[in-house]
């Protein structure tokens, strides 16, 4: 397969620069917008799975995930996150702490033998949701570029 391309003058060259860069910059747009789009349906799928933690398939923490991007001329910024308050505990875990009741009240759960003061927390593992996602869709990221390419080329 070979592909030929004739100029007659210097602006035919300029024209089709011009418009090959343009239209690279589309699909290098498109791509980044697909893989930020994919990265967080991957968290969300992450966490309705009942095989894979935090399990939580209807929850708030679910409904939180969300992306955003900003373009510029040369780049676009991506960013999958979650604004729920323990976002950050799902994501980084936590160590081993001491929980203690407030305003001189008790603590107390469902399967606990007697209120108390206070309870030593084992700490929370880090399930990385948001992390493991996006490097899930980066790992496409190839695929992704080759089929914007052939979506916008032929």
């Amino acid at each position: 397969m070979s592909i030929s391309i004739e100029f007659t003058n210097l602006s035919q060259v300029e024209t089709f620069q011009t418009n090959l860069s343009e239209a690279m910059q589309e699909v290098f747009a498109e791509t980044a917008e697909a893989i930020i789009f994919s990265a967080t349906e991957a968290a969300r799928e992450q966490v309705r799975s009942e095989s894979r933690k935090p399990n939580s398939p209807t929850g708030r923490y679910l409904q939180s995930i969300h992306s955003e991007s900003v373009k510029t001329q040369f780049q676009v910024i991506g960013h999958v996150a979650s604004n729920h308050p323990q976002a950050e505990v799902l994501e980084f875990g936590s160590r081993p702490h001491v929980i203690e009741a407030k305003d001189k009240k008790t603590l107390f759960w469902p399967g606990a033998s007697f209120p108390v003061k206070k309870v030593n927390h084992p700490g929370t593992p880090a399930f990385r949701v948001l992390a493991s996602a996006v490097e899930e869709a980066l790992q496409n990221a190839e695929r992704i570029v080759h089929q914007k390419l052939i979506d916008k080329f032929g």
